[in-house]
């Protein structure tokens, strides 16, 4: 033997002087799944993985994009329609603002938790930055927090405005009579006077802007209601009504099924047999019949409608937490923060609720789904709130002119379909992604 023998194709490659192991320069080193050189590829968490099999679906995709499109009309829905200008300039009163200084706490609280979740993003970078601790929380989470803590103040302080003008002897930001409108009208033929309106020159409130029942046409698109209110601006306004019913009740919903669903899942015997008996109790009875009554019983209120909701369709993500919490009771990590002396409490909702959340994300789209075509419901039988629009208010109001305007009916039904449809799809494609059997 002697020491110029070339290596053999099953010997192994020459090690760097550093220890590290180099491929070969003529090999791709790929992965078995995907195709993507592992060379230079950041590890991926388990969201990112789910993320990255959401956005295969195309139709889950287009449901998001949606969904997102309703929320933007709520949260804009002032600068899209609304009879006061972005500014207005005339030579006796100089330049103002009055839509911004007409915006009501709820427009507000809706664009302050817009912006913190925009700069989520820029919280996590700098708390990435700073030696802040908090929980043995990861940033992600420490983030959240912050802002969270920004939009509670920034809430606070918007409530007390009505305070504030009471206390300094101001009337209100402005005097909600004036007809910008009227005014701009008057003064057309003169140049003293700069103004610039939203899209839709009309509040969803404003009552005789046109014709009782008016055809669409370019000043009312979608024609106006039974008291000659902008068709336009509440379907816009009625997107915020869906947004607030569906997420809001759903929330109450949702914190009701993790508390007893975890609670029964995780102590079993009697806890779980008392718990699953109420969940049957609430299960039995129609939830149309215990809306209509507690509606009779409070009134057709907004709030009183939306906690409805929540209280009458907890039972399925109960039963869902339930099983996935008496699955994860039994692994290690579970067992093992009880072995080291860990409480009941701290182990439930830090070890098990948070470990089988996962599929409750499901179960919340199709929720909202459900919760605004519920609240449709409510509102075509009569019985919502008549201080807010609502698609199924329009849909009861058009039906004596159906035949004449199909488009008084066809708008507001279009988006009902449109909004249960983008909730049920994105439902669909959540499902497919935390699905492992799904993932190739």
């Amino acid at each position: 033997m002697t020491d110029d023998i070339q290596p053999s194709i099953n010997s192994p490659a020459p090690v760097p002087a550093d220890g590290s192991l180099m491929p070969p320069e003529n090999e791709t080193d790929q992965d078995l799944s995907g195709g993507v050189p592992q060379s230079g590829r950041k590890s991926m968490n388990y969201w990112q993985l789910v993320w990255r099999q959401f956005r295969k679906n195309r139709l889950a995709v287009f449901g998001m994009l949606l969904v997102m499109t309703f929320i933007g009309l709520a949260i804009f829905a002032p600068f899209i329609s609304n009879k006061y200008p972005y500014f207005w300039y005339a030579e006796d009163e100089g330049l103002s603002f009055p839509l911004l200084r007409a915006l009501s706490n709820q427009d507000l609280m809706l664009l302050l938790g817009f912006a913190m979740a925009v700069l989520l993003p820029v919280t996590k970078r700098l708390l990435d930055k700073s030696e802040w601790r908090f929980w043995n929380m990861n940033r992600f989470r420490r983030a959240l927090l912050v802002n969270l803590l920004i939009f509670l103040v920034g809430a606070g302080l918007i409530s007390l405005k009505p305070e504030v003008h009471r206390i300094t002897k101001q009337v209100g930001p402005i005097r909600m009579e004036r007809d910008f409108r009227f005014e701009l009208e008057r003064a057309a033929d003169d140049k003293d006077i700069v103004a610039l309106f939203a899209p839709v020159r009309y509040s969803p409130s404003d009552i005789y802007v046109g014709e009782r029942f008016e055809e669409p046409s370019l000043t009312h698109p979608l024609g106006t209601d039974i008291l000659g209110r902008s068709g336009m601006s509440r379907i816009i306004y009625g997107t915020r009504l869906a947004l607030f019913v569906g997420f809001i009740s759903v929330g109450i919903s949702t914190m009701i099924g993790l508390l007893i669903g975890g609670l029964s899942g995780y102590f079993s015997g009697w806890v779980d047999l008392v718990l699953q008996r109420l969940v049957e109790i609430f299960t039995a009875f129609p939830a149309i019949f215990l809306l209509l009554t507690i509606i009779a019983l409070w009134g057709p209120k907004l709030a009183v409608i939306m906690v409805a909701i929540g209280l009458t369709s907890w039972t399925g993500t109960a039963r869902l937490i339930r099983a996935n919490v008496l699955q994860v009771r039994t692994l290690d990590y579970v067992t093992a923060a009880r072995a080291m002396g860990a409480r009941t409490l701290p182990i439930i909702f830090k070890h098990a609720l948070p470990n089988s959340i996962a599929p409750v994300l499901v179960s919340v789209s199709f929720g909202i789904a459900a919760a605004v075509f519920i609240e449709s419901t409510l509102s075509f039988l009569g019985l919502s709130d008549p201080d807010y629009p609502s698609w199924g208010m329009l849909l009861n109001q058009a039906r004596t002119v159906s035949v004449e305007q199909p488009v008084l009916l066809v708008i507001p039904g279009m988006a009902i379909f449109l909004a249960v449809l983008a909730y049920n799809l994105m439902g669909e494609g959540l499902r497919d992604a935390l699905d492992p059997r799904m993932k190739k």
